[in-house]
């Protein structure tokens, strides 16, 4: 019985240090993932020893540097850097000094000091400020060179991540030399905010401003190698300068911006808000870009061999003294989708300038863009392959020709929208230059365009330009629609028509392939001095106040003479993205292609076509109006239920073709 208890005894203990054990062991795991977070305040708590907020410390850089750290936690207040970058050899004076990010930490500010989790931050609230005034308060010349920095080598696959900052103050205008940070070489005079040098880089909710250097990117140089991203998501670029991208300089590897704001920012040489240089991709969605300006080319952006994807995205007030008010794509293939430019302007390419390259440019809104001495005053182009599709070009100006495009190299343009576009001399929408004969217009619309010499709509300098189903519509020279090259004017192109609706009766056009007015010797389906019948030309926008909508005034009535016209190989949508039936309407507009319903009751007089995803049926009363011409077209059923009925000389017909598809 004694060596039964004593026995019992022994077990007992050995699950009582088992308990121990574990909870020691618990307790370990718990504060080793403790130590990976170290905290900050403008003022240090406790033991000062980062460990927690309650013994928060003062220096961000001292945490930082504490092994196998992963987060910097930082609570609003102000900052500034008070050290040199480790490993740095050259660094001499206190501008030297800077917040050095080690590989793979994240340095996260805006907490009030006592959240316990990322989420719980009010970054508005608590703004967290890193500061590269640290000499004479309001001196520029002494602030530091570069107020973040980071630095690994070529092919380190190394991480950091800034998120939750105001970063303001970084100076290296007219700096000179460099330093060496872990044996890479950093230039003084870029990066002033924020210098990331190889390694993939995260920036989110930060704001940078006020950031100044006489290199590339005044507020963020982020050098890549041919695999590594710089990312920036939810963050502001405001006022920052540089010889080229004053606000963010991209080189190599990939570069994504995702709701950023680039505000203001200005650059003595290139690309006043963002530039970029031999990259992967450059991906940019949903960001603004205001007032921002460049002395030489790109207002907003330069993109330089970067393959450019935008989309979702405004362009406004940016201007170039050169090229590019907002953009200057050189040696890219670029994609532009969906976004507005407003009020950018150049000397050549108000908005825009393609370069050399590959160019697709479609469902973007181009509004009151201009060029103060050359063609162009939304986009010129020189050289380029490009597609400009399903845009809408309005009361944009060109100081010399092409008050919406200046057109070179080989170009296709359909289901675009010229309105109210403005040249000083030649062609108020488009002017033609140099060219090959892969120049294909088709299915645009130009209404009330004009000029002050030819080609109120079109003037062709060179070059051999064919046009199909486009509609020409009161353009005119100074206002006169009656004028002779009211609609279009050709110099020495050999140009040919086929299927348009062209403003001046017969008489004014020559069918052969030479002289101003020729349209070609092989021209045929064309009409002359027709009214098209739009839906409401006083309106252009519709009731919704905005363009590429099936309300918009362009629309044309179910009694247009070019609603299902014939065709020479139309595009598969229309200006609004809506597909395009088998009898196809000239034009930028197919007529009821957008918004039709699922399915469709018609129970009253029709003089309009019908279309439903699924089905229409009728009910009493139903009739076609009296020489109407009306098609219901349906995905699944076409239901003619008794009571209806066909008016006088009235044109109905039934299709099964997809419903809207």
């Amino acid at each position: 019985m004694g060596n039964s208890k004593r026995f019992e005894s022994i077990i007992s203990c050995g699950i009582a240090m088992k308990k121990i054990l574990y909870l020691l062991l618990v307790h370990c795991v718990l504060q080793a993932e403790a130590q990976n977070i170290r905290y900050v305040k403008p003022v240090a708590a406790g033991s000062g020893d980062g460990s927690s907020w309650a013994n928060a410390s003062a220096s961000i850089q001292d945490m930082l540097n504490v092994a196998s750290v992963e987060e910097v936690w930082v609570a609003k207040g102000t900052y500034k850097p008070s050290a040199y970058p480790t490993g740095c050899t050259a660094c001499s004076s206190s501008r030297d000094y800077a917040f050095f990010l080690p590989a793979n930490t994240k340095l996260i500010g805006g907490f009030g000091g006592t959240e316990t989790t990322i989420a719980q931050r009010d970054i508005t609230l608590n703004e967290t400020i890193l500061d590269g005034d640290i000499g004479v308060i309001g001196v520029e010349t002494d602030n530091v060179y570069h107020v973040l920095l980071s630095a690994f080598s070529f092919g380190e696959t190394v991480s950091v991540e800034v998120d939750g900052f105001t970063i303001k103050g970084g100076y290296g205008k007219n700096a000179s030399g460099s330093v060496s940070v872990n044996s890479v070489s950093i230039s003084r005079v870029s990066g002033s905010g924020a210098l990331f040098y190889y390694g993939n880089k995260t920036v989110k909710n930060c704001l940078f401003t006020n950031n100044k250097g006489s290199g590339v990117g005044g507020a963020v140089y982020a050098m890549n190698n041919s695999t590594t991203t710089a990312t920036f998501e939810n963050s502001q670029f405001l006022s920052n300068e540089a010889a080229n991208g004053g606000g963010v300089y991209v080189f190599s590897g990939t570069g994504n911006f995702t709701n950023c704001d680039f505000n203001g920012n200005s650059a003595t040489s290139n690309s006043g808000a963002l530039g970029t240089n031999f990259t992967y991709a450059t991906n940019i969605n949903n960001c603004t870009f205001l007032q921002n300006t460049a002395v030489m080319n790109g207002g907003a952006i330069l993109f330089d061999i970067s393959n450019g994807h935008i989309s979702n995205s405004t362009f406004e007030s940016n201007t170039a003294s050169n090229h590019g008010g907002a953009i200057y794509n050189e040696r890219t293939d670029l994609l532009l989708e969906t976004s507005h430019f407003k009020s950018n302007s150049s000397k050549q390419g108000g908005a825009i300038e393609l370069f050399y390259d590959d160019a697709i440019i479609r469902k973007n809104f181009f509004e009151s863009n201009s060029t103060t001495q050359y063609t162009g005053g939304a986009i010129h182009t020189s050289s380029s392959e490009s597609e400009i599709n399903q845009n809408v070009f309005y009361d944009n100006y060109g100081f010399v020709g092409g008050g919406a495009l200046g057109l070179g190299g080989d170009v296709q343009l359909h289901s675009n929208l010229f309105y109210a576009n403005n040249a000083k001399y030649w062609g108020g929408a488009i002017f033609f230059f140099s060219g090959s004969t892969f120049r294909t217009i088709k299915n645009n619309t130009f209404v009330k365009n004009s000029s002050t010499s030819s080609g109120g709509a079109v003037y062709t300098h060179s070059g051999d330009t064919h046009f199909y189903q486009n509609i020409f519509w009161q353009n005119g020279i100074n206002g006169n629609v009656a004028h002779a090259n009211a609609d279009y004017y050709n110099y020495q192109g050999v140009n040919l028509f086929k299927n348009n609706a062209l403003q001046m009766t017969s008489s004014g056009y020559v069918v052969s392939n030479t002289g101003v007015r020729h349209i070609g010797a092989g021209a045929a389906g064309n009409t002359f001095a027709t009214d098209p019948l739009f839906k409401d030309d006083s309106d252009p926008e519709g009731p919704d106040n905005l363009l590429r909508n099936s309300d918009d005034g362009f629309q044309l009535l179910g009694t247009s003479p070019f609603k299902n016209a014939s065709s020479i190989n139309p595009p598969i949508e229309d200006i609004t993205g809506a597909s395009r039936d088998d009898q196809p309407d000239w034009g930028a507009y197919e007529f009821g292609a957008s918004n039709c319903p699922e399915t469709l009751a018609v129970t009253g007089p029709v003089n309009t076509d019908q279309k439903a995803n699924l089905s229409i049926s009728t009910g009493l009363p139903n009739t076609i109006i009296s020489a109407s011409s009306v098609t219901y077209q349906a995905g699944n059923y076409i239901q003619l239920n008794p009571g209806f009925s066909t008016g006088v000389n009235a044109v109905f017909v039934t299709r099964l073709l997809g419903g809207c598809q």
